[in-house]
């Protein structure tokens, strides 16, 4: 039950407070200040440029580690070191050495000799009906490169290349500087080669 009372018997008005009231969920006492004095403008434009200065350099150093981890080089390791059994291998290695190399253009020394390391006997199975004039063009230059070859291995190669499947349709495909190279290589071997396997290259080649 309210009581009035009279207007005369209240304080005066210098003696009255207003009483603060919280709200639920509401925080009490007057908002934070987001005044920031002269002072900590500066400091925090300071701040701010160090951070701009500091930041790249940080980023560039642990960014560092990374890109010399990620490297898509093959490892020395990994080189092949062997014939190929196949087709597919072949091909694989050989992308792998010229890479290794950063040979663009010709045959890497490394790819020259793992061409020849693969036997006569061995390139049915290993070619067999993928022979095309890249491929032919590739075998011919690695034959007259070797410096591991006897000229019985060079015609024996030569010999084996033209008893495959498709090899009549990747000479005819194979550009003018390859077959020269096959001339050549069959003319260099006349003296030291029976002349009836000359005269069978000379008639598979020429």
């Amino acid at each position: 039950m309210y009581k009035l009372i009279p207007l005369s018997k209240l304080p005066p008005a210098e003696e009255l407070r207003r009483i603060p009231i919280n709200e639920v969920g509401g925080q009490s006492g007057p908002p934070p200040s987001t005044d920031l004095s002269k002072g900590d403008v500066c400091k925090s434009a300071v701040r701010t440029k160090e951070a701009k200065v500091v930041s790249p350099r940080n980023s560039s150093i642990s960014e560092q580690p990374l890109r010399q981890t990620s490297g898509k080089g093959t490892p020395v390791g990994t080189l092949p070191i062997g014939p190929p059994s196949n087709w597919y291998q072949m091909e694989r290695d050989l992308r792998e050495l010229q890479q290794q190399h950063s040979c663009s253009t010709g045959l890497a020394s490394k790819a020259v000799d793992y061409l020849c390391s693969i036997e006569p006997s061995k390139y049915a199975t290993v070619i067999g009906q993928n022979l095309d004039s890249s491929c032919l063009a590739r075998l011919l230059t690695a034959i007259s490169e070797s410096s591991c070859l006897s000229a019985q291995d060079r015609a024996h190669r030569l010999t084996a290349l033209a008893c495959l499947p498709r090899f009549d349709v990747a000479w005819m495909l194979l550009e003018d500087e390859h077959r020269t190279t096959a001339e050549q290589l069959i003319t260099c071997l006349k003296d030291d080669i029976e002349p009836s396997q000359h005269a069978d290259l000379l008639k598979n080649y020429v």
